[in-house]
């Protein structure tokens, strides 16, 4: 199994190789483009549960062959590898691909005060109720005043 950590600090990946406890072995490397196929470069240790695994530093945006040497001449390939490729040896070759490095988080957005809510003007209806109660009340008061015939 892979695993790629992004690391600030070199600006490179932490890739972490693993190999199951199952296997019968008693050594491991990873080997490949990354060490110059060395068979001592990048042993593997194993932890308390037996889990073989190295960390080895890549840089982003590339693509690495590689393979495991378990002694002797016992290669084998990870199968969780990103991809395989076919080797001069007429097997393949295990692919580890990292990502682009990762932009900076954008800046973070500081919270903009909050405008006041603008008041709700009166509906454009309501002067013209004005008016029309006035124009009637003003009816009604002409009639109040206006005296019957005598």
């Amino acid at each position: 199994m892979l695993t790629k950590n992004w690391n600030p600090k070199t600006g490179r990946f932490d890739v972490t190789f693993d190999l199951p406890a199952e296997l019968d072995i008693e050594q491991a490397a990873v080997v490949g483009e990354f060490n110059d196929w060395s068979e001592t470069a990048d042993p593997m240790q194993t932890d308390a549960e037996g889990r073989w695994s190295a960390t080895v530093s890549l840089d982003p945006s590339r693509s690495y062959r590689f393979r495991y040497h378990l002694g002797d001449d016992r290669w084998e390939n990870d199968w969780n590898a990103d991809s395989y490729v076919g080797n001069d040896f007429g097997g393949a070759d295990s692919v580890v691909t990292t990502p682009e490095e990762p932009s900076a988080p954008p800046p973070a957005k500081s919270a903009a005060p909050k405008k006041a809510a603008a008041k709700k003007t009166a509906a454009k209806k309501a002067p013209a109720k004005k008016a029309a109660a006035k124009k009637t009340a003003a009816k009604k008061a002409k009639k109040a005043t206006k005296r019957p015939p005598s």
